[in-house]
């Protein structure tokens, strides 16, 4: 049989089990409450068949310890409830401070990831926009080098072409003029 005391079994089970869990003040109302505890003689004395002529002093002990057995068993309870809320409220905190955390993160990873995307869709508009005016410019300038070079080209054979007819009709009109006067001077 144990002959261990009540409050030293309820303080080593409370230690082993709930301690880990409260804090300073608690654990000492704990420990507090449970050396109040009967020993186990006392408590077996007490829940013995009842005596015919019962003393008051016993009923009073009994009724006393019964009062502060449910007194302490519901002021238990109501750590134990204010632990749960306090658990509770600490959880869901931590759950809505990760859940903004992370649409903060999907909000700027997204903004970020626009930027980048404008930046380069812009950057790639101003290459094209560069590279069609520089073709252009190109394509135009070759155009007038052309141009210019076939028009100063059909020019100078335009001259080279009047210059040689002119030269032609004019050796021509000379011979033919040499040749009247020859004619005119030797028919006289």
């Amino acid at each position: 049989m144990n002959t261990e005391p009540s409050s030293a079994f309820g303080i080593r089970a409370y230690a082993s089990e709930l301690e880990p869990y409260h804090g300073f003040i608690i654990r000492n109302t704990f420990r507090t409450a449970l050396r109040a505890l009967p020993s186990r003689k006392e408590m077996l004395g007490n829940m013995a068949p009842p005596n015919p002529n019962p003393d008051p002093t016993l009923t009073l002990t009994l009724t006393l310890t019964l009062t502060l057995t449910l007194t302490l068993t519901l002021t238990l309870t109501l750590t134990l409830t204010l632990t749960l809320t306090l658990t509770l409220t600490l959880t869901l905190t931590l759950t809505l401070t990760l859940a903004l955390t992370l649409a903060l993160a999907l909000a700027l990873t997204l903004t970020l990831t626009l930027t980048l995307t404008l930046t380069l869709t812009l950057t790639l508009t101003l290459t094209l926009t560069l590279t069609l005016t520089l073709t252009l410019t190109l394509s135009l300038t070759l155009t007038l080098t052309l141009t210019l070079t076939l028009t100063l080209t059909l020019s100078l054979t335009l001259s080279l072409t009047l210059t040689l007819t002119l030269t032609l009709t004019l050796t021509l009109t000379l011979t033919l003029t040499l040749s009247l006067t020859l004619s005119l001077t030797l028919t006289r």
